[in-house]
């Protein structure tokens, strides 16, 4: 009995914190999807919708999530929210939900503003995508023309499409560290995703002023027409927000859980896994505190290429036929959610 008293002290404390937080502040754009494309932010930025459906969200409800699956599916914001992306030190927020489709995506965009009048991509500003084996990849431009990018990627391959990810990427031109890797963070289901540098060339800087459109599901010229349809997202948004600023822990987990704040298994999510020895030789031990259990564990290399798929005995994870170097691991639980992800090195 003390700790279901413990428990509800720990939820009614967290609830308090919610009810304080205002997701209104600092937003610059908010597409809720419920029909259409409509900016419920103070800004008004509505969108364009160029044959994209709605359909059902992750809760069931028809018509609030839109569905670019079938190609040449896009959202035209129009040339917008400069001042929030392209100032000397500038921060910004995406957050959304995303259902992909089973379609192998390996460079499709979610999101981004990139090119000129001719598609050429002298607009560069920064482009978030599905890139390689379905990780996500934010790529942001500190000249409009070739030159000076960094992209990062992470590790996790987001490509069940039975399940519905939530997604935040920020951005904070604050950090120089690492060459730019530290300017970028990603977050998917409420976890804090490893990145890694995947592309650096020209000099770190700012991200510029430019005149393409914000394009989502597709990225577009400046007249607000799609570039390649090769290039379309596949699979359903919902929830759209840019924020222009980093948003504190609260209010992450406020919105990444969604709905489901006020409920128990809102908080389920294994923060509290650790696995040990650490490095390892052959194997590894999981140790937490909650009833559920990991089913697999998708493990990758640290180019964040997916190795294969391991499956604990007990708490026992056997890592024996794997040559020494360094490990990504995301821990899933039985609904093949992801709680956790660590990095693991083999000596």
């Amino acid at each position: 009995m003390k700790y279901i008293f413990a428990f509800l002290l720990l939820l009614i404390n967290q609830i308090s914190i919610y009810s304080q937080i205002d997701l209104s502040n600092g937003l610059s754009l908010y597409y809720p999807f419920d029909g259409d494309a409509t900016d419920e932010s103070v800004n008004s930025y509505d969108g364009k919708i160029n044959a994209a459906d709605f359909t059902l969200d992750r809760l069931g409800n028809p018509s609030s999530a839109v569905d670019f699956s079938g190609g040449n599916k896009y959202i035209d914001a129009g040339n917008v929210m400069n001042d929030v992306f392209s100032q000397g030190n500038e921060s910004f927020t995406i957050s959304f939900w995303m259902n992909p489709s089973s379609e192998s995506q390996s460079n499709n965009i979610i999101l981004g503003k990139l090119s000129d009048e001719g598609c050429n991509e002298n607009e560069r500003q920064f482009v978030l995508r599905l890139f390689g084996d379905q990780n996500l990849s934010f790529t942001y431009y500190s000249e409009l023309s070739q030159g000076h990018a960094r992209r990062i990627n992470s590790f996790l391959s987001l490509d069940d499409a039975n399940q519905w990810y939530h997604v935040f990427v920020e951005y904070s031109a604050s950090s120089n560290l690492n060459d730019g890797l530290d300017r970028v963070s990603m977050y998917v289901d409420c976890i804090n995703v490893p990145t890694f540098l995947e592309t650096s060339s020209g000099s770190l800087g700012d991200i510029q002023v430019g005149a393409a459109h914000l394009g989502i599901g597709n990225y577009l010229n400046v007249f607000g027409n799609a570039c390649s349809s090769g290039t379309s997202f596949e699979g359903r948004l919902d929830e759209l927000r840019i924020y222009n600023r980093v948003l504190s822990d609260d209010e992450k987990s406020l919105l990444c859980k969604g709905e489901e704040v006020n409920s128990l298994n809102s908080f389920d999510l294994m923060s509290d896994l650790k696995i040990h020895p650490n490095p390892i030789n052959d194997f590894f031990y999981m140790d937490y505190s909650t009833e559920e259990l990991i089913e697999s564990i998708d493990l990758f290399d640290n180019t964040g290429k997916m190795l294969g798929v391991l499956i604990p005995n007990g708490n026992k994870v056997v890592m024996q036929s794997l040559a020494d170097g360094i490990y990504f691991a995301s821990f899933k639980n039985k609904d093949n959610q992801i709680v956790a992800v660590k990095k693991i090195l083999k000596q």
